[in-house]
């Protein structure tokens, strides 16, 4: 069973790659592929750091390059003990990252690292913008995956999103108080100053969005 954002496009080849893969590696339970984001004026190919992730991998980065529209699972594992979509995230934000923490915990998540996925990228995605609902959903994610707890990196960069998120959103103080958090977790967690700056109105939101973007990547 394949997963396909409306907006994006799979690529030739995409199928059989990943029939392959799963004939190779018969534990898999889910394989994606890397992708290419397309802003309307440029393509960046964006690989996945490692063809095979476990959970602490994903508790650690959300990978972006294995994107939503890449995901191939088995049937019968999706439709058992993995479960489908969860159905109560706010805004359903984050669904394809909530569903690849709950499958790297039960098996194998492999990768044909190859950019077999179109992504559009330009601003038209329904979530674009909705800074409120990213952070009660990264909030909600933190809540549903306490494993995040145990590696402090890794609760520090949701912690920076979810500020991030909240400073982007005009609620500037519970903004600070989630960098705050981050940092004490991550120092290094840049999001963590970002959103300090935007609640203080040092920077916006849509300057730091369209400067990552212009190198294929998100906030």
């Amino acid at each position: 069973m394949a997963f396909l954002d409306d907006d994006d496009e799979w690529l030739p080849g995409k199928l059989s790659a990943q029939l392959r893969r799963f004939e190779e590696s018969p534990e898999a339970i889910v394989v994606g592929t890397a992708m290419v984001v397309d802003d309307g004026e440029n393509r960046h190919v964006r690989l996945v750091p490692s063809e095979e992730l476990d959970h602490e991998a994903f508790l650690r980065n959300r990978n972006p390059g294995l994107h939503s529209s890449s995901l191939m699972f088995r049937r019968e594992v999706l439709q058992g003990e993995l479960g489908l979509i969860d159905e109560e995230l706010p805004r359903s934000y984050g669904e394809d990252y909530d569903i690849l923490l709950r499958a790297s915990e039960l098996g194998l998540v492999t990768v044909v690292n190859e950019p077999l996925v179109r992504v559009l990228w330009n601003g038209q995605s329904y979530y674009f913008g909705q800074w409120a609902a990213y952070a009660e959903a990264l909030q909600y994610l933190l809540t549903k995956h306490p494993d995040f707890a145990t590696i402090p990196a890794a609760l520090g960069r949701i912690e920076a999103q979810i500020a991030f998120a909240l400073a982007a959103s005009g609620q500037g103080r519970d903004a600070r108080t989630w960098a705050k958090r981050a940092l004490a977790h991550n120092p290094k967690q840049i999001k963590a100053v970002l959103a300090v700056a935007i609640s203080w109105r040092m920077v916006t939101p849509q300057t730091i969005t369209k400067v990552v973007q212009k190198f294929g990547r998100g906030i």
